[in-house]
Parts: C-alpha cells; sequence; structure tokens
C-alpha cells in the first residue's frame, strides 16, 4: 500500500475527542512536548537531530493538508489551528 496520495492528517470519527479544535489541541501539545525535549536539554545525542527532524515533517505534513502551524514568542509554544472549510 503507498501512503503518497494519502491525507496526512485528518480528525478520525470517534466523536468529540476528534473534532478539528480537540486534533489541534492534541497536536499542539505533541509539538511542544518534543520542544522542550530539544530544548531542556534532557538528552543528548543523535536523538535531538531525529527529534528536529521529525518535527519538521509533521510540520511540513499538517501545512501541506491545510492546518495552520505557528510559534506563538510570547508563550513559547507551538499553536495549531485546524483547516478552514
Amino acid at each position: 500500500m503507498t501512503t503518497d496520495n494519502m491525507t496526512y492528517c485528518k480528525p478520525a470519527n470517534a466523536g468529540l475527542e476528534s473534532s478539528k479544535k480537540a486534533v489541534a489541541r492534541r497536536l499542539a501539545r505533541l509539538l511542544n512536548s518534543m520542544y522542550d525535549e530539544i530544548n531542556g536539554y534532557v538528552v543528548e545525542g543523535k536523538i535531538i537531530d531525529d527529534l528536529i527532524s521529525l518535527r519538521r515533517k509533521l510540520n511540513d505534513g499538517l501545512e501541506k493538508d491545510g492546518w495552520r502551524v505557528t510559534w506563538d514568542d510570547n508563550k513559547h509554544r507551538w499553536r495549531v489551528l485546524p483547516p478552514k472549510p
């Protein structure tokens, strides 16, 4: 099965927790957790490069699907908004 033409991220049909806003909040939490690990100097080594690469890949895929991924300089956190209808 090829995944080249698949949607990168689409909320599942699983009730309120899979609404677009809820999914956006969870994605932002994931990105913020990765940011904390990268910048908190909790670990060192190649894992940091892998986390940065994964974060970039997630951002690119989400933006390709119309999700808006932004960095809030005032709050030092990622913000994710669902695609506009």
